[in-house]
């Protein structure tokens, strides 16, 4: 006789994504932070050309002045951002200065300085991470916004063409609902990853558009009757 056949994974329905929705987040977030310090480990390798963490510090002090300048910024964040940076700082030099007293027949100066230079590149782009991820936050209302204009549009055309006689396309709607998420994805990635100055205007206003206009897509040509 044959076996029975396995049962078919269950996808976990809405609030089993709302109770990963936590950890995939923090997943998200713990795997830019890493990205962004091997790529800037890497362009000081290869690409940078420049004297020690310079590079990394130009952008986060590029990200800093453009954040304080900003309307909007919460005081008590800045005075926790501050705080952070003072005691990772401090943490940095004390693990420096510890480096400076090894020895050995491997330990010469030039991995003293490799050493102290990726550390110090670690922690500026530790704090323009999060200085980043501040600013995502911040944010997050003009996606919101977008998704709604963009849902309520979605729902218009909907409407009209379950009235009418307008064209229904299960491949538009599934590529369509795809790029939502990897919209979302990839924007959330390249802001927190790339370690070189990014103005946000430039990033959040075109990645909101065209997530809006997704949505817009996903609902206008979902099918016509539930």
């Amino acid at each position: 006789m044959p076996e029975h056949a396995p049962q078919p994974v269950r996808r976990p329905g809405l609030l089993g994504w709302l109770a990963l929705l936590p950890g995939v987040l923090v997943g998200f977030c713990l795997g830019s932070w890493m990205l962004a310090i091997a790529l800037e480990w890497l362009g000081n390798a290869f690409y940078w050309r420049n004297t020690c963490a310079s590079h990394s510090e130009q952008v986060l002090q590029a990200t800093w002045h453009w954040w304080r300048g900003s309307a909007g910024v919460p005081v008590w964040l800045v005075e926790d951002l501050t705080l952070f940076s003072g005691k990772l700082q401090q943490g940095s030099a004390a693990l420096i200065a510890s480096l400076n007293g090894q020895s050995g027949l491997f330990w010469t100066e030039a991995v003293t300085t490799i050493i102290r230079c990726a550390l110090l590149s670690s922690e500026n782009i530790t704090l323009t991470f999060l200085l980043r991820l501040a600013i995502l936050l911040q944010a997050l209302p003009l996606f919101a916004l977008t998704i709604t204009i963009g849902l309520i549009d979605g729902l218009v055309r909907r409407d009209l063409r379950r009235f009418g006689s307008g064209h229904e396309s299960g491949f538009v709607y599934h590529h369509a609902r795809r790029m939502i998420g990897s919209s979302l994805a990839a924007t959330g990635l390249v802001w927190l990853a790339l370690p070189i100055f990014l103005v946000p205007e430039y990033v959040f206003i075109p990645a909101a558009t065209g997530i809006g206009l997704a949505v817009s897509v996903t609902t206008g040509i979902f099918k016509k009757y539930l």
